[in-house]
């Protein structure tokens, strides 16, 4: 992944760019839409929406990536962040529920 050279604020997947690995699962399916869980293991900006948008199943709602229906917010959310705290090195492990309108 890099940096956009038309758009400093966008990334684009490149072979000069940096690795990013991605891991996903499909959780529900319908005709139009899936519902997954996704884990990144690099952290890079962007990384799951210039991704999922690089192999032509962009995020609901990403108006910068090119969702291609109109769902209004960006259908991303984080539900599981796990990190060592800088200062302290504690394992800090935080949980959200999945909101209603994701699961629709």
């Amino acid at each position: 992944m890099a940096r956009d050279r038309h758009n400093a604020q966008k990334r684009i997947v490149h072979p000069s760019g940096v690795e990013t690995i991605t891991h996903y699962k499909v959780l529900k399916r319908s005709k139009e839409k899936s519902l997954l869980s996704v884990q990144i293991d690099t952290g890079k900006r962007h990384q799951i929406r210039v991704g999922f948008q690089h192999f032509g199943h962009p995020i609901l709602g990403d108006k910068i990536y090119g969702s291609s229906k109109e769902e209004g917010n960006l259908m991303l959310q984080a539900v599981s962040l796990t990190f060592i705290h800088p200062l302290t090195k504690e394992k800090i492990q935080i949980h959200a529920p999945i909101l209603k309108e994701l699961k629709k």
